[in-house]
């Protein structure tokens, strides 16, 4: 005897048998591999920003010092020796750091003409308005300054081999001097919760003639 099984019941075994979730194990490894990908690319950037953060706003850079021009208000020399020369330069300060630089109060900086082996011929003091310098910015001064020699006079400055070699120059009628300058200053970062110690230094190259009273040569 054959028995008749309701078609009804043959379809919903069929339909529960389709419906069933396969599991795909390649599909979840697929997805924890981009996870790992995606938190291991996030930590590289932030680690590159911190990188570029630190480089471009904590890292002090020494602020840059030169003389912008050298002006002869004044030129007197002879075979005797003499000399006397009377400038007027322009000096700036810039400073490249995103906070302000301020300079020791207790201490004098300088800036000094020097001849030869370290001889000076002059010498004066060097302040900026406020004794600072903004953020990312340049201020320039202007300064007088007397360079003097006098051979029947000899104050010290100039050693026995420089002392013959200035008076060989000045019959040449041509002289050079080195503009120098080195000091120290302080960076106030994050309104003033982080200070870095800056070096200011200064070296100019300058050439006279003395016959034309022309500055030929001025290089920082």
């Amino acid at each position: 005897m054959v028995k008749n099984y309701p078609k009804n019941l043959t379809q919903n075994s069929s339909s529960s048998m389709m419906i069933l979730p396969i599991y795909n194990p390649q599909k979840t490894q697929k997805k924890s591999n981009k996870c790992f990908v995606y938190t291991l690319a996030t930590i590289v950037l932030l680690f590159a920003v911190l990188l570029i953060f630190s480089c471009i706003v904590i890292l002090v850079k020494n602020p840059t010092l030169k003389i912008n021009s050298f002006v002869i208000n004044s030129l007197n020399y002879d075979n005797t020796p003499t000399f006397n020369l009377n400038t007027l330069m322009k000096i700036s300060i810039k400073n490249r750091n995103f906070g302000y630089l301020d300079f020791d109060n207790k201490i004098n900086n300088t800036i000094s003409i020097i001849y030869g082996n370290g001889s000076v011929l002059g010498t004066s003091e060097l302040k900026f308005s406020g004794n600072r310098v903004g953020s990312r910015s340049e201020e320039e001064i202007q300064l007088k300054m007397n360079l003097s020699y006098l051979k029947d006079n000899f104050n010290g400055f100039l050693n026995k081999f420089d002392g013959m070699k200035f008076e060989d120059d000045l019959n040449l009628g041509y002289l050079e001097f080195i503009g120098y300058a080195n000091f120290r200053g302080n960076v106030h970062l994050f309104k003033n919760k982080v200070i870095r110690r800056a070096i200011v230094h200064m070296n100019c190259s300058i050439g006279i003639d003395l016959r034309k009273q022309l500055v030929e040569r001025l290089i920082c």
